[in-house]
C-alpha cells in the first residue's frame, strides 16, 4: 500500500481490520487508509506531529503519541480531544486490552522510561524504568 504525503511513522489497524490509521513522518495528522483497496481517505488534522499510534479496543478512539503527550482522536468525528500530557513526550504507545491504560515509551527524550497513563482520568502514573531503553511497545492480550 502506498502511503500518501510521505513515509509512515506509525500504524494502527482498526479492530475490524478494514481501516489502517497511519501517522506520517514530519507531518501533523493521521491518514485513514482502506485496507481492502489501499485508498487513502481525508487526513485527520492534529496540532502536533505524531509518532506512534494505537486504537482503543472498542475501535472508537485513536491515541496519537506526540512531542508533548497523547492526543486522543474521536474516530467518528475526526476531532482531537484534550491532550494528555506526558512529561517527557511520547514516542510509541500501546493500549491495555481493557482500554483504560496506555503505556507510552518516551523514545530518545528520556530513554529507558515507559509511562503508564490512565486514559479515564488523563493522568500519567509513576514511570517504569527499562534497562537499555525502550522505543517501541506492544501488549499481548
Amino acid at each position: 500500500i502506498k502511503v500518501p504525503y510521505g513515509g509512515p511513522a506509525g500504524i494502527a489497524v482498526s479492530p475490524s481490520g478494514k481501516t489502517l490509521y497511519v501517522t506520517i513522518v514530519n507531518q501533523s495528522g493521521v491518514v485513514p487508509i482502506r485496507a481492502s483497496t489501499g485508498t487513502a481517505e481525508r487526513p485527520i488534522s492534529v496540532k502536533e506531529r505524531g509518532y506512534g499510534i494505537a486504537i482503543s479496543p472498542n475501535g472508537k478512539i485513536l491515541y496519537l503519541a506526540t512531542d508533548t503527550g497523547i492526543s486522543p482522536i474521536d474516530i467518528a468525528s475526526g476531532k482531537p480531544g484534550s491532550l494528555i500530557r506526558v512529561s517527557s513526550g511520547a514516542m510509541s504507545i500501546a493500549i491495555a486490552p481493557g482500554g483504560n491504560i496506555a503505556y507510552v515509551t518516551n523514545g530518545s527524550s528520556v530513554p529507558g522510561v515507559i509511562t503508564p497513563v490512565n486514559l479515564s482520568t488523563g493522568v500519567a502514573e509513576k514511570q517504569i524504568r527499562v534497562p537499555g531503553g525502550a522505543s517501541g511497545i506492544a501488549i499481548s492480550s
